[in-house]
């Protein structure tokens, strides 16, 4: 913007650089064309869907059923049903290499080199614009990629990351819908007595650590050096809201406003805790998004205010604008309408707040508007009194 910003000072018309001009004009009538309505779209789906969170936590508090056994009864076909039980996996997970077999709900290996990698840095002024360090990461960096010589990688890595998660979940007489395997969490490190076999990578044994199973010197780490991790969610005790179908399987909990819901946790947890825990994450999630999406329609203002000025350097009539910051009309533009929008996609759940707010906006719209025009007024009427006593002043006669 620094360039734009010099250029519209420049108390001079577009003639002449009339191809700079249009340019910079189309540009910033696209900028802000594409950025408010990515901004308005996405914020105004963010209020929608955390309303239908909402309304899915609230019915789902109003209508769960709590289990007493995990024995099947028909009679809670297509009910909302809360359980706390062991979830079990009955088909052993294998990894080949380390000849591990566990009845663990995941198994995860995680493969970790010690290589370099190339950054490139597109504002870098003084020197080369890339730069080489040395990491732990699970990707590979063939050093054939590399823009500049003297950095060297292993040809390969000579075994990979790799995750497996359990087909079957079971909970006493239920099957658990595949759609409660992405809420697993609560890893550990595996048992080092699980592992039956520890092979070498590349003719280097291995050292076992804390956490790691070490391929070369933990202390000093060289490029080449390999460090695995194996991981487990073990079958433990978890708390399962879903709804039990007739084939005795739990399927997500999917509210009449159309949210689906599929709330596990490890350990014994009531079931109005579990559906706040989902409220309180729905919170986090909406105002983080909400700060992105300010960001995106305080970029599209800025655009638009910078259309503006482009545009008063054709028609004077409009006024002068050229010393007037894009950041500060960008965010003064941004912030009534940014509300307007939230006040508006929270209309029908929330219509006393929503009223309210819009209130709040049209309110300082008006108080800005008024203030604006009596600050005119009043520097009229200066302008008029100055002038009036400059012309009714009588000429001093000359002295005889």
């Amino acid at each position: 913007m620094s360039k734009l910003a010099r250029y519209l000072r420049q108390d001079t018309s577009p003639e002449g650089i009339i191809f700079e001009y249009l340019v910079y004009l189309l540009r910033a009538c696209a900028g802000a064309a594409i950025f408010l309505y990515l901004g308005t779209k996405f914020l105004n789906d963010n209020e929608r869907n955390h309303i239908k969170t909402l309304k899915g936590v609230s019915e789902g508090i109003a209508s769960v059923n709590r289990l007493t056994s995990l024995k099947f009864d028909p009679a809670n076909n297509d009910k909302l049903v809360f359980f706390t039980g062991k979830i079990e996996n009955d088909i052993p997970l294998v990894d080949m290499n380390y000849e591990i077999s566990t009845n663990s709900l995941a198994l995860y290996r995680t493969v970790e080199m010690f290589q370099w990698k190339e950054t490139y840095n597109s504002r870098s002024t003084v020197g080369s614009k890339y730069s080489y360090d040395i990491v732990w990461s699970e990707n590979f960096y063939p050093t054939s990629a590399f823009r500049e010589p003297g950095h060297i990688n292993p040809e390969a890595m000579p075994i990979r990351s790799k995750s497996k998660i359990a087909k079957r979940l079971r909970a006493g007489d239920f099957i658990l819908s595949n759609r409660f395997q992405q809420k697993l969490k609560n890893t550990k490190i595996i048992d080092p007595s699980e592992i039956k076999n520890i092979p070498p990578l590349n003719g280097i044994s291995s050292t076992i650590t804390k956490d790691y199973i070490y391929y070369g010197n933990p202390g000093h780490p060289q490029v080449g050096d390999i460090r695995v991790k194996i991981e487990v969610i073990p079958s433990t005790e978890m708390s399962v809201i879903g709804r039990q179908s007739a084939d005795r399987v739990i399927l997500p909990f999917t509210s009449k406003s159309g949210e689906k819901l599929t709330p596990i946790e490890v350990g014994s947890i009531a079931p109005d805790k579990m559906f706040l825990n989902i409220k309180e994450k729905a919170n986090l999630r909406r105002w983080s998004l909400r700060a992105c999406f300010f960001i995106i329609l305080f970029i599209g203002f800025r655009f638009f205010a910078v259309a503006f000025v482009l545009l008063t350097k054709v028609a004077p009539k409009l006024g002068k604008f050229y010393s007037v910051s894009d950041l500060i009309v960008g965010f003064v533009l941004t912030l009534p309408y940014y509300a307007l929008i939230i006040a508006y996609a929270r209309s029908d759940y929330n219509p006393e707040l929503s009223y309210s707010i819009t209130a709040v906006v049209f309110g300082f719209l008006a108080l800005a508007i008024l203030k604006t025009k009596f600050s005119n007024q009043k520097k009229k009427t200066i302008v008029n009194s100055n002038t009036t006593q400059s012309g009714g002043e009588k000429p001093e006669k000359k002295a005889a």
